[in-house]
């Protein structure tokens, strides 16, 4: 028997069958059913950690409409809105995420089929130490560094007329 998502990448089985996965993914949603393999605390076996790469629809949107795909960059089981994302969104515990791809315990990367489920029903692994602070100050620095180049060309295409 399989035991790890390694293992099941060197087999090359997908990591969602059933001998590589101890948690509902969208390949065998229908066959435990929408409440099947949970904890008695209503939370799913599927672990959310730092790493992880995810897919949601962001809170002004249609659902269905506009998916964003971010990494996790750091989890904070304290807080009401406990992930943050690379795109610097801001997710209620009660929004709804997918994992689509997971770090195997090598350290590599593995796509993976999730469900849709509330962040509060994962089984939370808290970790990482980058706050939403610190994703704005990459992304003001990333911008003020576009916002220059774009001056200068301004700038020399004024002196050129």
């Amino acid at each position: 028997m399989q035991t790890s998502l390694g293992d099941c990448a060197a087999a090359g089985d997908d990591e969602d069958s059933d001998d590589c996965s101890a948690y509902t993914t969208a390949s065998n949603y229908e066959e435990r059913g929408p409440f099947g393999k949970r904890t008695t605390d209503g939370k799913s076996f599927e672990p959310l950690r730092s790493g992880d790469n995810v897919e949601y629809t962001p809170i002004i949107s249609v659902a269905g409409t506009d998916y964003r795909r971010a990494w996790v960059l750091s989890v904070s089981l304290s807080s009401d809105c406990p992930l943050v994302l690379s795109t610097n969104d801001v997710l209620d515990k009660r929004h709804l995420v997918r994992r689509i791809q997971v770090i195997e315990p090598g350290g590599g990367l593995v796509d993976h089929r999730g469900i849709y489920r509330p962040i509060e029903e994962f089984q939370l692994e808290e970790g990482g130490t980058i706050t939403h602070g610190d994703v704005n100050a990459l992304q003001a620095t990333e911008y003020a560094g576009k916002f220059e180049d774009v001056q200068k060309k301004i700038m020399n295409a004024a002196d050129n007329f």
